[in-house]
């Protein structure tokens, strides 16, 4: 469809057909002249029809609408408030039509999101914004009529945390000063989505959690402390629920409270428990126990998640909590959770029914390499001594031999140990393993630092569970 530059009455007409029409091509085409169009006489009116089509039901209609707003929002200048206001609602009623079918449409959903949000200067319509997340996650928001925007569609329970988590962290990072009013509401909103059965509504609100303890919780100086252990005390919660779902939530929880917590306050004791125990409350050993730290809490759920064999993801959680307490620690660690933790990992790397060995074996390079030599030295022999074991076992696996190298070079190449420590065995298990990675060579594993995880997908879309 070609679209001249002399314009005839239907040409609106002729511009939104195309905007729907199953060729891609043609809906970029007819984004362009709709472009043109706006830059020759602004209409609010082309605006609500872009809006309409980012809402429909139909794939080729929201295609179009989205092929449209890519374009448009960059005629609005600096401020983009009042598009904000036009295309907020259509763009949530697009991502809730799209989560359960299309990461590519949830990127560019959020994209365009997040575009609008950094770039509005309007704060009732960011304010707007903040509510209709806040509402989407409350339990009373399923039949609010705060949530009027999600076009009139039923939405599951599911796909409304999921698109309220993800538009919260949008605001998070983009407009920080619209939640910093409403973050007491949105650390005690949030429990809902991280405790929620469907592990993508939990990983997208570890996001949202994660944006908001770093980005908007440090500006309130005087409610940190207090938030941290509401933070805390949450978790704790969590965990102690017969539910792999809360426990999880609670692993995040405390994963992200301690990327962001002070040294003081992660082994500052439970006030709650500390008052319990200047009374007596309880008698006995209650009494005269030591309350619990953040460090124990976290150390005492880590450990005991890292061999649930039933839940992986509660196991890679616990892994990251782990890697957390050394970045937090690491003296501490190593004095009293180097030895368990070593154990258990061992168990993990020899197993080979276990489907986190490669995880396991990036933490445990990891480990190694945030301590350094002076807090490892003493547990080379073992460490080497699981690691020759495991690499023995796992040569044919392309799945984990490479993390498995990179751990055995933060284990005896970075900490330079004694040939004799099991390094030699160590290293007839390297050489078997060597064809495994043929694209990395062996000076640039020794100098890659290793990482706890390697890069995942895309974090701003997440496909709904089909259970």
């Amino acid at each position: 469809m070609h679209f001249g530059s002399t314009r005839e009455p239907d040409d609106d007409s002729m511009i939104f057909a195309a905007l729907c029409s199953a060729s891609a091509t043609e809906r970029q085409a007819a984004a362009a002249a709709l472009t043109d169009l706006l830059e020759e006489k602004h209409s609010t009116e082309h605006h609500r029809r872009v809006g309409e089509l980012i809402a429909s039901a139909e794939p080729n209609e929201r295609a179009g609408g989205l092929a449209a707003i890519g374009s448009l929002i960059q005629l609005d200048g600096d401020d983009l408030g009042p598009r904000l206001s036009t295309y907020g609602p259509p763009l949530r009623t697009a991502l809730q039509r799209s989560v359960g079918s299309s990461l590519e449409v949830v990127g560019q959903v959020c994209e365009y999101y997040r575009e609008l949000v950094r770039r509005a200067r309007d704060p009732e319509a960011l304010e707007a914004e903040a509510r209709w997340s806040l509402g989407a996650l409350s339990e009373d928001g399923e039949a609010s009529s705060l949530l009027s925007g999600d076009g009139g569609i039923g939405v599951s329970a599911e796909v409304r945390l999921l698109t309220g988590v993800l538009t919260l962290r949008q605001l998070t990072l983009q407009a920080p000063t619209a939640v910093y009013p409403h973050a007491a509401a949105a650390l005690e909103q949030l429990w809902r989505p991280l405790t929620f059965h469907a592990p993508q509504v939990r990983a997208a609100a570890a996001d949202a959690l994660l944006a908001l303890v770093v980005v908007v919780a440090p500006r309130a100086t005087r409610y940190l402390t207090q938030w941290h252990t509401q933070l805390l005390a949450g978790a704790r919660a969590a965990l102690d629920r017969d539910s792999s779902a809360s426990c999880h939530g609670g692993l995040l929880a405390l994963s992200c409270l301690l990327r962001v917590a002070t040294v003081d306050f992660v082994f500052q004791e439970d006030s709650f428990e500390a008052s319990a125990r200047l009374v007596g409350v309880g008698g006995g050993k209650a009494a005269g126990a030591a309350a619990p730290t953040c460090f124990s809490i976290a150390w005492a759920a880590a450990s005991r998640h890292l061999s649930n064999r039933k839940h992986p993801a509660l196991t890679r959680t616990a892994l990251q909590l782990v890697i957390n307490l050394v970045q937090v620690a690491p003296d501490v660690f190593a004095g009293r959770c180097l030895p368990d933790c070593v154990r258990v990992l061992g168990e993990m790397l020899r197993d080979q029914r276990c489907r986190l060995r490669s995880e396991a074996f990036s933490a445990h390079a990891a480990i190694v390499s945030t301590l350094g030599a002076s807090y490892v030295r003493p547990h080379v022999p073992v460490l080497l001594s699981s690691l020759r074991e495991s690499l023995i076992r796992g040569t044919r696996s392309r799945l984990f031999c490479l993390e498995a190298l990179r751990a055995r070079v933060a284990g005896s190449h970075r900490l330079r140990v004694r040939r004799g420590a099991g390094t030699d065995s160590c290293s007839r298990s390297w050489h078997r393993c060597r064809w495994v990675a043929p694209p990395l060579s062996r000076s640039k594993l020794f100098t890659r630092s290793p990482r706890v995880f390697p890069p995942s997908r895309r974090r701003s879309g997440y496909a709904c569970s089909t259970s």
